[in-house]
C-alpha cells in the first residue's frame, strides 16, 4: 500500500527543483505549477464552467450532455465525429442536436463554446496562455476567423465591451 501523504512533499520538492523561473521564494517550473493547479482545481473548474455554459442563453436548447462532453475535453472536440465518439452516439444524431441548438455545424458550436469558456476563464483571472491552450485555441487569428464563420464576436471583443 502506498502512503500518499508521505509522497506528497517529495513530489512537490521534485517539481520545485526543476527548470527554474525566478520568484521571490522558490525556483519553480511554470508549466508544472499550472498543471498541478489544474489537477487540483479541475473538478471545481469543470463544474463551474459547466454551470456557466449550461445557463448561458445561447446554449439553452443544447442538451447538457453535449456541453458536458465539451467541458471534459475542450481541446479534443473539433468535429461531429469527435462529439459522436465522446457521446457514443451516431454522427447524424450529433448533427441533429447541433441544429436543434441553433448552430449550422458542430464546428460553429465548438467555437461558440470556446468563446464563452474563454470569457469565463478571463473573468476568473486565469493566465490567458494557459486557458487558451486548455481550450484548444492555439492561434488567435485562426480562432478569430472561426468566430467570424460561426457568426459570433471574438470573446476578447465581447469581454472588452463588457468591462
Amino acid at each position: 500500500m502506498v502512503n500518499h501523504k508521505a509522497e506528497g512533499p517529495a513530489i512537490l520538492r521534485s517539481w520545485i527543483k526543476r527548470k527554474p523561473i525566478a520568484t521571490t521564494h522558490y525556483a519553480v517550473d511554470e508549466d508544472d505549477v499550472v498543471n498541478a493547479m489544474a489537477s487540483v482545481t479541475s473538478e471545481n473548474s469543470r463544474d463551474g464552467l459547466l454551470t456557466e455554459l449550461v445557463s448561458a442563453p445561447q446554449f439553452a436548447w443544447l442538451p447538457w450532455r453535449l456541453i458536458e462532453a465539451f467541458v471534459r475535453q475542450p481541446a479534443a472536440l473539433q468535429t461531429t465525429i469527435d462529439f459522436a465518439r465522446a457521446l457514443r452516439i451516431s454522427p447524424p444524431r450529433v448533427r441533429q442536436l447541433v441544429r436543434v441548438g441553433g448552430f449550422k455545424r458542430s464546428e460553429h458550436l465548438v467555437t461558440a463554446l470556446r468563446g464563452a469558456a474563454w470569457i469565463w476563464f478571463a473573468r476568473l483571472g486565469v493566465k490567458r496562455s494557459a486557458f487558451e491552450r486548455h481550450l484548444g485555441i492555439y492561434d488567435r487569428g485562426n480562432f478569430r476567423r472561426s468566430c467570424r464563420r460561426a457568426g459570433i464576436e471574438p470573446p476578447w471583443n465581447v469581454l472588452g465591451s463588457a468591462l
